[in-house]
């Protein structure tokens, strides 16, 4: 059996240029991961198979980042809160409508378009 030493096996890998690199990648994925562990709290794991924190982002959105490359810009994904809300009552019927307002100022048409119902708390007929 032979011995083979650890200034020897590292002696090995200095002398090739593809075994820098794999050491290298080596420790750059780990201490990727050691930052990961430290930076990133635990709620944000936790969420990450939580389907009900995915829902409204569309499953096609391309990050936002991809518009500085392109000259065509296209939609960003975009979470518009607190609508114009109107009630509109006529005899037995009762209209509502949910109006936002922003700027489109893009060369395409969206992809994909989500609308989440706000949850109905109280509900009052007009009579």
């Amino acid at each position: 059996m032979s011995s083979i030493t650890l200034s020897e096996i590292k002696e090995e890998f200095f002398k090739n240029k593809m075994g820098v690199a794999g050491i290298s990648i080596l420790v750059i994925l780990v201490a990727i991961s050691i930052i990961a562990i430290i930076a990133i709290p635990v709620e944000t794991f936790q969420e990450w198979n939580n389907p009900k924190s995915w829902i409204t982002y569309p499953k096609i959105a391309i990050p936002i980042w991809v518009n500085i490359f392109m000259i065509e810009k296209t939609p960003e994904h975009m979470i518009l809160e607190k609508p114009d809300i109107q009630n509109t009552y006529q005899d037995e019927i009762s209209l509502t409508s949910h109006q936002f307002g922003f700027n489109f100022d893009y060369d395409d048409f969206p992809d994909d378009f989500i609308y989440m119902f706000p949850t109905i708390t109280n509900v009052s007929y007009k009579t």
